[in-house]
């Protein structure tokens, strides 16, 4: 029966009854009206092209979509008129096949035309299983259109934003995909283009003569080093929110994200798990800036890729050849695995590089007036939990300058939890600026700096294998090399673990020639360093001085609570090194350092945590010193061991002498996340973490995990279906509330 007043009383005649009629209306109306007239979130259904040929033909009406729909060729729709029609008719699209496409392979006549329309998502996932089910390959007739890398064509071009390419298989094209830019012939490109919300997922590649997925400014014949210009073309491009995830691919180089032209930006990419096979010397995924002025990388993250293979480099962060006032900030490259060969390749191997004003205006030779790679800026660059191996040339590399380069920077990078092997004896990491201009007629000193570097809790082996060395030390400072007025400053060597054979820790402040260059402040911290009896320390200011080598320096250099199992040489002096176990009987009784055997657990087997008995136990200082071991463990602040291990088993009782007395060794306990640095030792604008397991990568984690997050956020932003839980329970809770009130009307009333 309907709420009424009785048809004897109005409310009028009893003002009780009114008031709370009133009331009972007027929650009704304020709280449940409101939510009422929101509708329910439904979530939107993109439109459907479903491909049903695999001819590549156009014999249908493709002028709109609901055209091609209604008219689409005697033989149905193809996937070239699917991607024509969505240009003519730029929105929201979905491109599938249909089931009778299902492993068939498509033959394409030339390369498709381009993503111009924008928001178009091509999946060849028809069964729903996560895996490709079509095939995209070259006809034996194909021509490669208006794609310009090589004979050889491309697979499928992205010129627009808010385009998905998932579930695809890319057979034999010169590039698989391509993102960015077409114009190639068209004239000067428009400047200020976005390319923006772009991803590519669960790909296969195989047989790709080129790159398998570049992002930057494709190929314009009207400007640019490419087309024999020297200045780069005017476009301040903008490629934003791009995720490279999940494919597997094997080409000539694998991914790289590339901008050439003045004021181009990227930003927020992310590669992560995918699988690399490289096929040809080039780098497996590449972050460069590459002859442009003005251009910036930024807050972008490579993570949980593995890359096989003969690369001449795995992971190359740069700015390369005739860049200029250009930036890299803000990269993460996070738990990637390398394993790289050196078949075919003179320069082999690479591992990760982070350089600034690398490679040389000799690239293009004929382009003339030469410009060199200047005012460079690369920073804020993390390399965590990455392991590489093969016949290295170096497992990590920081560079600033390189054969001309000049007022190149790279500063406030952490190279923290990697695990590089070698079979040479080559650097595991380098760290130095480099220059060469004599050789190309360049006057003016290069003065490149590098500073404020990390290199925390890493494990590095090398072997004695043949093949291309530089810098035969674990780890390499180097103020200059064959450059003048270089400077590497503040850098941080802490819980290193340094196996032999060779040098582990060499300090040059300059070597081939280079003069006026520095190395200073150089804190080596509770590392363990075995060189099987080269030197575990070496300090030259002055390497190779027939060369020309002259007037260089190495300055506050200090060693604290290592264990450096092998002779010191150069300039090292005793005052450098304090509570550290030190071979050289020398320095023994200075400083709170000892001489004697370290006493390993098993270092024949590389086991090198430290046995019960062992000198280093408790003659650390915990002022400086990590809060925590190579392991995470704890360092007491009264009982800080030497060496990158706390030991944690019982202590050995003291004998009259104070020397330990024999015990078993305790079992090594089982590894454990990596501890932070106390900012002491670690760079202020890169915050010391925990490393996480090395679980694969993804991207909702790598997002979530930002160092550069914004502060203040307190959790996930919840969808609208769980923001609707709270709001239905309010408005349930409030009608009750209102039913209520005229429940008591009612009874009032009677």
């Amino acid at each position: 029966m309907p709420w009424t007043l009785p048809e004897d009383r109005s409310a009028e005649d009893d003002p009780w009854v009114a008031g709370w009629w009133r009331a009972a209306l007027s929650v009704l109306i304020a709280f449940v009206g409101p939510v009422m007239l929101v509708p329910s979130p439904v979530e939107a259904q993109d439109p459907e092209i479903v491909v049903g040929s695999p001819a590549d033909v156009v014999d249908g009406d493709t002028s709109t979509i609901q055209a091609l729909l209604s008219d689409p060729g005697p033989d149905g729709i193809s996937l070239r008129e699917a991607i024509i029609a969505t240009n003519n008719e730029p929105g929201v699209r979905v491109v599938r096949f249909g089931p009778g496409l299902r492993g068939r392979t498509i033959l394409l006549e030339s390369s498709l035309p381009p993503l111009t329309g924008g928001g178009v998502t091509i999946d060849g996932d028809i069964d729903g299983d996560g895996s490709p089910d079509v095939t995209l390959a070259k006809a034996v007739t194909f021509e490669r259109g208006i794609c310009r890398d090589d004979e050889r064509g491309c697979g499928v071009s992205v010129a627009s934003s808010g385009n998905h390419l998932q579930s695809l298989v890319l057979v034999g094209f010169g590039t698989g995909v391509s993102i960015g830019d077409w114009e190639p012939t068209s004239g000067l490109p428009t400047p200020g283009r976005t390319f923006s919300d772009i991803s590519v997922k669960g790909l296969v590649m195989r047989d790709i003569g080129g790159l398998g997925v570049q992002v930057g400014q494709v190929y314009n014949d009207q400007c640019g080093v490419y087309a024999g210009y020297a200045e780069p073309c005017q476009t301040s491009y903008r490629w934003a929110d791009i995720t490279i995830s999940g494919n597997t691919l094997q080409a000539y180089a694998g991914i790289k994200v590339v901008i050439s032209g003045a004021g181009d930006r990227v930003e927020d990419v992310t590669v992560a798990d995918n699988h690399i096979e490289v096929r040809g010397g080039d780098a497996g995924i590449s972050l460069n800036v590459a002859n442009a002025d003005g251009a910036i990388i930024s807050d972008s993250v490579v993570a949980g890729n593995v890359i096989v293979g003969p690369a001449s480099i795995g992971i190359d962060v740069n700015t390369v050849e005739r860049s200029r006032n250009s930036r890299i900030q803000r990269v993460r490259v996070l738990d990637n695995e390398l394993r790289l060969s050196a078949a075919g390749i003179d320069y082999c191997c690479q591992g990760i590089n982070v350089h600034s004003g690398d490679e040389t205006p000799q690239i293009h030779p004929n382009v003339l007036p030469w410009t060199w790679p200047d005012g460079n800026d690369v920073g804020h660059i993390e390399v965590r939990g990455n392991t590489v191996t093969g016949p290295l040339v170096w497992g990590i590399s920081v560079f600033a300058g390189l054969s001309g380069g000049a007022r190149n920077v790279v500063h406030d990078v952490r190279i923290e939890g990697n695990v590089l092997s070698s079979s040479t004896p080559s650097a595991g990491i380098l760290i130095m600026t480099a220059g060469n201009s004599s050789a190309f007629g360049r006057t003016e000193p290069e003065t490149n700096r590098v500073s404020g570097i990390a290199v925390v809790g890493n494990r590095i082996s090398r072997g004695e294998a043949g093949g291309s060395t530089f810098a035969d030390a674990s780890i390499a400072v180097i103020g200059g090399w064959n450059t003048r007025s270089g400077s590497v400053t503040d850098v941080d060597i802490v819980n290193n673990v340094l196996g032999p054979p060779g040098t582990g820790v060499m300090i040059l402040g300059g070597d081939e020639g280079t003069t006026d260059s520095q190395v200073a402040d150089v804190d080596l911290v509770n590392n363990t360093i075995l060189t099987g009896g080269a030197p575990s320390l070496r300090i030259v200011s002055n390497e190779n001085p027939d060369t020309g080598t002259g007037g260089n320096t190495v300055a506050e250099v200090s060693a604290l609570n290592d264990i450096l199992w092998g002779p010191v040489s150069g300039e090292v002096r005793p005052s450098m090194v304090r509570t550290s176990v030190v071979q050289d009987p020398a320095f023994a009784g200075l400083n709170g350092n000892v001489s004697g055997d370290p006493l390993f657990v098993n270092a024949a087997t590389g086991d090198l945590h430290l046995d019960v008995s062992s000198p280093a136990i408790g003659i650390g200082t915990a002022d400086g010193a990590p809060a925590t071991d190579l392991e995470g463990r704890t360092r007491p602040p009264d009982d800080v061991d030497a060496g990158a291990y706390q030991f944690t088993g019982p202590r050995a009782p003291a004998t009259a002498t104070g020397a330990p007395t024999a015990a078993q060794p305790t079992p090594t306990p089982d590894p454990e996340p990596l501890g932070s640095v106390p900012a002491s030792v670690a760079p202020t604008d890169v915050p010391a973490s925990t490393s996480p397991s090395r679980a694969t990568a993804t991207t909702a984690a790598l997002r979530g995990s930002s160092p550069e997050a914004p502060t203040g956020a307190t959790g996930p932003t919840p969808s609208a279906g769980q923001a609707s839980v709270p709001l239905v329970v309010l408005t349930a809770t409030l009608l009750a509330i209102g039913l209520s009130v005229l429940v008591l009307v009612a009874r009032r009333r009677s």
